[in-house]
């Protein structure tokens, strides 16, 4: 073996899961070179990118598209647990891009969409599953005339999952939507939104100059039959404000305005059915159970309310998307209090506020 063969097979054995995802893109792209960007200095030696790197592919099928494929997520180089069932958070994200010439140099906004994904997941520990939804708070491509500001997740119609010798790696794409997109799938599935979606848009590719599915008549008597028939799906929101502490004989639960609407239909929709919910801040889980009698109990960084179906509808009836102060007689001793959301740009001015 020559020293050029013996330096490239050490690669290879110090980055076997880089490697895996390599060989689950050759039967798409093996005659491809892809477009690939990395942080100037790896988050491995403290870099403030999260991700190793990005790769991107050109496609022509079967419609003309750039293909986003992250590394980071999982375990790239074997620094994780040993014999863990996953590898690192068991997923990497892809992204697919309408383009009119897939041959041109493909825009670099989707980069920094994935990094800010990143960003979350790392800060938080919290993890991104098939059928989960992020509003983005502004369009998914800054300085652009889009209707799409929100984001779900699903299952790479190519892709996939692989086993890899590091753990199990499932490859989520991220897909854009609209607004009344992102309401509807709210209120029923990300799974049968996107199936409808897939219809108009194979592989699910983004396309910032759609309009939403919602102007069709057909496909809004399609959707409304679906919720009447199967309800909505949605567990867990997150909440950019989710702190809960005691103050004297109080306790007080702090939570953003933006996700109280997502709450109060997850009271409709779970809790009414007898199911849990719950929000999900950067470092508190909050837990929302039915039950028969109302009462609250916090292990470390949880809060869990159990909530009676009389309660229930009192939360529904006087909680608002607006700043203040909550309180039911209840749940004596516990203050539910709504902080006004500031949304802003990447520099850092505030372009909205909820609450």
């Amino acid at each position: 073996m020559s020293a050029d063969e013996l330096d490239e097979s050490s690669d290879k054995d110090a980055s076997p899961g880089w490697n895996a995802i390599d060989a689950a893109l050759a039967p798409y792209y093996a005659a491809q070179e892809p477009l690939h960007y990395g942080p100037t200095l790896p988050p491995q030696l403290g870099g403030d990118q999260p991700l190793s790197g990005i790769s991107i592919y050109r496609r022509e099928t079967p419609v003309p598209h750039f293909h986003y494929i992250t590394y980071g997520f999982s375990d790239l180089f074997g620094e994780g647990e040993p014999d863990s069932e996953f590898s690192g958070f068991g997923f990497e994200l892809t992204f697919r891009l309408a383009t009119a010439d897939p041959h041109a140099e493909p825009p670099t906004w989707p980069i920094d969409l994935l990094q800010n994904l990143a960003k979350y997941v790392f800060k938080t520990g919290n993890y991104f599953e098939s059928g989960h939804h992020v509003n983005c708070n502004g369009p998914i491509a800054l300085d652009t005339e889009t209707e799409l500001g929100y984001v779900a997740f699903t299952s790479d119609p190519e892709l996939g999952g692989i086993d890899t010798p590091l753990g199990r790696v499932e490859f989520l794409q991220v897909v854009g939507l609209c607004a009344d997109e992102y309401e509807t799938l709210q209120n029923w599935s990300t799974d049968g939104l996107l199936a409808i979606l897939g219809r108009q848009y194979p592989l699910l590719v983004t396309d910032l100059a759609r309009k939403s599915l919602l102007v069709d008549p057909d496909i809004v008597a399609e959707v409304e039959q679906a919720i009447a028939d199967e309800g909505s799906s949605q567990t867990t929101v997150f909440s950019m404000v989710n702190h809960f502490a005691q103050s004297g004989d109080q306790w007080r639960l702090q939570l953003s305005a933006n996700v109280i609407g997502d709450l109060l239909l997850m009271f409709d929709h779970q809790l009414a059915n007898d199911h849990p919910c719950a929000v999900l801040g950067e470092k508190n889980i909050v837990h929302f159970a039915p039950a028969q009698h109302n009462a609250f109990r916090i292990a470390e960084n949880e809060l869990t309310l159990e909530i009676s179906p009389a309660l229930r509808k009192e939360i529904r009836r006087t909680l608002k998307i607006e700043r203040g102060e909550y309180r039911w007689d209840a749940l004596p001793n516990f203050v539910l209090e709504v902080v006004p959301t500031e949304i802003k740009d990447q520099q850092g001015n505030i372009v909205a506020v909820f609450g």
